[in-house]
């Protein structure tokens, strides 16, 4: 695989057209081999790929890890969404009875996903929201490489929104793609690391000060990536901020057998949150947490997280 340029990041980039391209749908796969990393297949791209203009950045990783994608177009440089590709499959949601801190709207139960999606690597930062909405909503870590605050569901949506429309303007986003926000099932089947993880965290059952921004032990948000991701690469899944799920809330559920990509009730005022936050005792961090909000409130613990997945 001819012109492969490292970074000091640890991603590549790939320029060129790769020794083999092949279309899934509309997301692109390549294989091929290069010294410094060896066989790399099945990778997924985003669609359109620069694979003839030729920039395409990918995060080296073992077979069995999932690879990571910069969508670039109006967010580019060190303001790119990082994107993880992540395979269908079915998982546990919820939690057991034996967890001493469960709480009895995390019933657990058997969830299959049958299309993979992207997820963010991070939250969305103070400056990919600025990118694209031109405000600067957070009244706490007003950095740019902390995560968005006081940004309410609706606008969290119109965020995909525009950034959905924008990136097809310029053709680098085919029809049947779309950004929005992760299912509550997507977010916690990501945070399982696929279903991997069955403890209280996705560390193990213990989550303390060296691992997540939690219990008000910083006071504030951190910015994002300041703590080690799972095993898939994906960061403050427990802790920093609240994550607006898609989904409406329902507390009272009660699945019988396997769920197929669950998406809520169809109408209410709640919506779920996900992953605890900064001033969140660890029980309502955990991986099983549901947590919810009306869909216009905005508060400083409470952010999201950016999905492109299809139709």
């Amino acid at each position: 695989m001819d012109g492969v340029v490292t970074r000091p990041d640890g991603t590549f980039i790939l320029i060129g057209v790769p020794t083999t391209l092949t279309t899934i749908g509309l997301i692109a796969e390549i294989s091929g081999t290069n010294a410094a990393y060896g066989a790399i297949s099945n990778v997924k791209i985003r669609p359109g790929g620069h694979t003839d203009a030729g920039i395409i950045v990918l995060k080296p990783a073992p077979p069995d890890k999932i690879q990571v994608m910069d969508y670039g177009g109006i967010l580019s440089g060190l303001d790119a969404i990082r994107l993880i590709w992540i395979e269908p499959g079915t998982f546990l949601m919820g939690s057991p009875l034996s967890d001493p801190q469960r709480l009895d709207n995390e019933i657990q139960h058997s969830v299959q996903l049958t299309q993979g999606f992207w997820l963010g690597e991070t939250e969305v930062t103070n400056a990919q929201w600025h990118a694209v909405m031109g405000t600067n909503p957070s009244d706490i870590g007003e950095g740019g490489s902390f995560p968005v605050v006081q940004v309410s569901w609706t606008a969290c949506m119109e965020f995909c929104a525009r950034l959905t429309e924008v990136e097809r303007s310029a053709g680098r986003l085919p029809a049947n793609l779309v950004y929005t926000l992760p299912t509550e099932a997507q977010w916690e089947y990501a945070c399982r690391e696929r279903g991997q993880s069955k403890t209280l965290f996705h560390f193990g059952n213990v989550l303390n000060s060296d691992q997540a921004n939690v219990a008000r032990l910083v006071g504030k948000t951190t910015f994002v990536g300041s703590y080690s991701p799972n095993a898939l690469g994906f960061y403050d899944m427990h802790g920093n901020v609240r994550e607006w799920c898609r989904d409406v809330y329902d507390h009272d559920l009660i699945p019988s057998g396997t769920v197929v990509d669950p998406l809520g009730p169809g109408q209410g005022v709640l919506r779920v949150t996900r992953g605890g936050s900064w001033d969140y005792t660890t029980q309502y961090c955990r991986s099983s947490s549901r947590d919810y909000e009306s869909f216009y409130v905005s508060s400083n613990n409470l952010g999201f997280r950016l999905s492109l997945q299809a139709r």
